[in-house]
């Protein structure tokens, strides 16, 4: 079974902030699913693309709460080169990621959630310097 993903973005750091448009299929396979998510800047640098694809395997633990994993790779041709002014980089972020999220509402989730992230472009990676691990945590609010 193939299911859409869709959604608005939006992501803040010190020195910008982005808003960005998702969309993405996912398609059930073995264990997990193959995903691709696909997402635009509608406000900086409209029309600027970055794709994101990989496998998850996602595990009810009870009827509130889950873990995922996941593996991707991102490509950035375009956001790379407005964001960073790297030209030639197109392959982004390969990632995994592993995340718990527990309902606290009937639409309203948190979702700790900890990646390991490598940029392949060395160039890229020596300009942008990030972190190779991080945390976090995500308030979900969904219809």
């Amino acid at each position: 079974m193939t299911a859409i993903s869709r959604g608005i973005e939006t992501y803040v750091g010190a020195a910008t902030a982005l808003l960005t448009g998702a969309a993405g299929p996912a398609c059930a396979v073995g264990a997990g699913e193959i995903f691709a998510t696909h997402a635009f800047d509608v406000d900086l640098y409209r029309g600027s693309y970055y794709l994101e694809a990989g496998y998850a395997i996602r595990r009810e633990l009870d009827s509130k709460s889950s873990l995922t994993a996941d593996a991707s790779v991102a490509f950035w041709s375009k956001f790379i080169e407005k964001y960073a002014g790297v030209s030639d980089s197109a392959i982004g972020p390969v990632s995994v990621n592993v995340a718990y999220a527990r309902q606290l509402a009937p639409h309203v989730s948190i979702r700790p959630h900890f990646t390991l992230s490598h940029i392949a472009d060395a160039e890229a990676r020596a300009l942008l310097n990030p972190p190779a691990a991080t945390f976090g945590i995500a308030a979900v609010v969904g219809f």
